[in-house]
């Protein structure tokens, strides 16, 4: 889910490298479908998903099951910052604003991690994984573009736990990735070069992740490696939050 944003076609391209198959599933057609069509392997699909939408959602998961019996790994990337042109703050942000990221981050991806869970409870697959993403700014705050998304990521994060629980006697094993600042195309929407600056000096390696080192963090905890490993968020900041 998510998948033709910068992230989420990183960790595209890395399933596919390693010999799985993908289903791209995200809002933004003629971008997953080049995604797809450029993954290494074959027998990759691309699904249109409108994750605010539970029938949407519904429907494409029924298309994914339909062509590959039983999925086994979801992935369930972020939404927009906000929106470039309105930076806010509690006091400023506007209803409509706060209403279309939390419903676009926090009730999204809670609507398609409940529908792979539903499948995959009734047709159980062996190491099932979900993966969320939040952020640090739902640990930290300080987002550029208001409250509404660090507000949105810190649900996913209580998400993350709360699935965790509920679907460990079920043998699923849930986790969440809070990145920093990402060199992708939506972090450029919004920063110029000296706010780059300022955001590569905020971490003690001094420098802003790239899509793929995300990507192999999603990885590892997708992966066998994490089969003890539930209920965790896992930052991947450069050092910018320590805990």
């Amino acid at each position: 889910m998510g998948g033709a944003g910068g992230i989420g076609r990183a960790i595209c391209r890395k399933l596919a490298e390693a010999g799985l198959r993908v289903a791209l599933l995200d809002l933004n057609e003629a971008a997953g479908s080049t995604i797809v069509g450029s993954l290494t392997g074959h027998d990759h699909i691309f699904v249109r998903v409108d994750v605010t939408s539970e029938a949407s959602v519904d429907a494409a998961f029924a298309s994914v099951e339909a062509h590959a019996a039983a999925s086994k790994l979801v992935i369930v990337s972020g939404g927009p910052l906000g929106t470039p042109a309105a930076p806010a703050n509690i006091f400023t942000v506007s209803l409509d604003e706060w209403n279309r990221t939390l419903e676009l981050n926090a009730t999204g991806t809670f609507l398609c991690l409940r529908k792979f869970a539903q499948l995959r409870v009734a047709k159980p697959v062996p190491a099932t994984r979900i993966l969320l993403f939040a952020s640090i700014t739902g640990q930290l705050g300080g987002s550029m573009t208001g409250p509404a998304y660090p507000a949105s990521k810190a649900a996913v994060m209580g998400l993350t736990r709360q699935a965790a629980l509920d679907l460990a006697p079920h043998n699923i094993i849930v986790n969440a990735i809070a990145p920093g600042s990402v060199a992708t195309d939506e972090l450029k929407r919004f920063v110029d070069a000296s706010m780059m600056k300022a955001l590569e000096a905020r971490a003690p390696l001094h420098r802003i992740a790239s899509p793929e080192e995300i990507a192999d963090a999603a990885c590892f905890l997708l992966s066998d490696a994490c089969s003890y490993i539930t209920g965790a968020t896992l930052d991947v900041n450069g050092g910018a939050l320590m805990r």
